[in-house]
């Protein structure tokens, strides 16, 4: 096995590098892995992640239908993934249930849609009798109807999205029907990302699109329509020079076959063929759509605190480290030196290209000020969003709290610096919300310069652990530490989510390269 794993990986390496290519990945569970893999090739991904995945083990008509079925057990079951199946069964095991339920499939007639949930059956000690060759419900379907489903009872487990069609004809070939959901498509954790990735692929500034779901592919192409920019990105992947759409099998390409767009389809359906068939056509068969990267300038805000001017620098040398090759320099907007706009001005005038990443946190005067005036009228220079809101973030905030010693069920206050503007206030609820999402205590935000105020939120429910959402100590910090309360968790600092963050806004914008 570790030789054939390493004759993989050699022949990886033969298709060449990706240098110079950026490759958006709309996946979420496998994103990860596949950034990793296409990164070590060169390329510049950016995330845009078109759905989240809403889990359904606690919802009731999940546990009806399960119990309609172990009282009724199937004549026929459908598995179509393996996240869902698994899903299923740990749903029921906490119920109590989870025998019961093995007990009512294992004398179905089972088919299974692919190796995934071929593989998740056996692991609950159920064998396939059918394994689609295809993993699309088509095949299913025809291979259901050809054989007869006439008084037959059909247990269905969706994957993510309910496909009443599929219900439908079994219905009309006289089945009855049990669907189950055990997690269904919910909204972009981030929409402002994947709202960006399409305007990229419209003005074909990317290399290629990666769609691993076909409810995801949905997603994408309705946010491009609402962005008015359908007809711009169907151009860019129906172009023979133009952007690569490419999906992980069958299922995930219906969508884009629909709309006229032939994506590019591995043999074997899975991310990991996936990505070596993009990495072939990329490498072998299409020219880059840009040049070297641009310069990344990382624009923090300033400080005379010597710590918080080290976090700065050490942010810095991070995303260095995390992009050998990336050439990373540092601005402020205020007390330190160098200037941003000085900065961008020289850059440019040394014929680079230049991404200003504002190491800020939510929109307000000096990004929409201070840092657009030094990017605009110059062709070759650009801005990034703030860093917030963002689902990263709220991973660090997770992390300072809890080596802060708070309790996961600990009330916590997001303490955020504050501002006059509108949109910061918006921003930061934004980002209270993605707190949310990963701490079970109530979530609360107080401002250090503004209403409410931390100490204020923080008197009134006493024992609330403290967020610190501040990227380093300054000003603000210190005035935070006068705060009654315990604990106070410590700034953002250099932590790894948000070096990944930052190279992600870098990774989301473009600028004209120098010819």
């Amino acid at each position: 096995m570790c030789r054939q794993a390493a004759a993989r990986g050699d022949r990886m390496a033969e298709l060449g590098d990706l240098s110079g290519r950026r490759i958006v990945l709309t996946a979420q569970r496998s994103a990860t892995e596949m950034a990793a893999a296409l990164e070590r090739r060169g390329a510049r991904v950016v995330h845009a992640q078109t759905m989240s995945m809403i889990s359904h083990a606690d919802d009731a008509d999940l546990a009806e239908r399960t119990d309609q079925l172990i009282a009724r057990p199937p004549d026929v079951l459908v598995a179509t993934t393996g996240i869902g199946l698994r899903g299923w069964f740990e749903a029921a095991d906490a119920r109590g249930a989870g025998t019961a339920l093995y007990e009512a499939l294992s004398g179905a007639y089972v088919i299974a849609r692919g190796a995934k949930a071929q593989g998740a059956l056996q692991a609950r000690g159920i064998t396939p009798d059918w394994v689609a060759p295809s993993e699309t419900m088509d095949e299913i379907r025809t291979r259901l109807l050809s054989e007869g489903v006439e008084g037959k009872w059909v247990a269905v487990q969706h994957h993510g999205i309910r496909s009443d069609d599929f219900d439908a004809a079994l219905r009309d070939g006289g089945a009855q029907v049990c669907a189950v959901t055990v997690y269904r498509s919910g909204p972009a954790p981030d929409p402002e990302a994947v709202r960006s990735a399409a305007h990229l692929v419209a003005r074909r500034e990317c290399d290629a699109v990666l769609f691993t779901a076909a409810p995801g592919v949905v997603a994408f192409l309705d946010v491009c329509r609402a962005e008015g920019v359908l007809a711009e990105v169907t151009a860019a992947f129906t172009a023979p020079d133009g952007v690569l759409a490419a999906a992980v099998g069958d299922t995930a390409a219906a969508p884009l076959r629909a709309g006229g767009i032939a994506p590019l389809v591995p043999k074997r359906f899975r991310s990991g063929a996936l990505i070596r068939a993009v990495v072939e056509e990329l490498s072998e068969h299409r020219r880059p759509r840009s040049k070297a990267a641009p310069v990344l300038v990382v624009c923090a805000h300033g400080t005379a605190d010597a710590d918080g001017r080290r976090t700065v620098l050490d942010i810095a040398a991070a995303v260095r480290r995390a992009r050998p090759g990336l050439q990373v320099e540092v601005a402020y907007v205020d007390v330190q030196d160098p200037a941003v706009a000085p900065l961008v001005d020289r850059l440019v005038g040394e014929g680079n290209p230049v991404v200003v990443v504002p190491l800020l946190l939510s929109t307000g005067y000096h990004t929409q000020v201070d840092v657009a005036r030094a990017v605009e009228s110059r062709v070759r220079a650009t801005a990034a969003r703030p860093l917030g809101p963002a689902p990263e973030l709220a991973e660090v905030l997770r992390d300072r709290l809890l080596e802060s010693g708070a309790g996961r069920r600990t009330p916590v206050v997001l303490a955020a610096a504050g501002s006059s503007r509108t949109e910061a206030a918006d921003d930061v609820d934004a980002q209270a919300e993605h707190l949310r999402e990963l701490w079970d205590g109530e979530v609360r935000v107080g401002y250090l310069a503004g209403e409410p105020s931390v100490a204020d939120v923080v008197k009134a429910h006493p024992g609330a652990a403290v967020a610190t959402y501040l990227i380093g100590r300054g000003f603000f910090q210190t005035r935070l530490e006068r705060v009654d309360a315990t604990p106070i968790a410590e700034p953002l600092g250099a932590h790894p989510r948000l070096i990944d963050l930052v190279l992600r806004r870098f990774d989301e914008v473009t600028v004209t390269q120098p010819s």
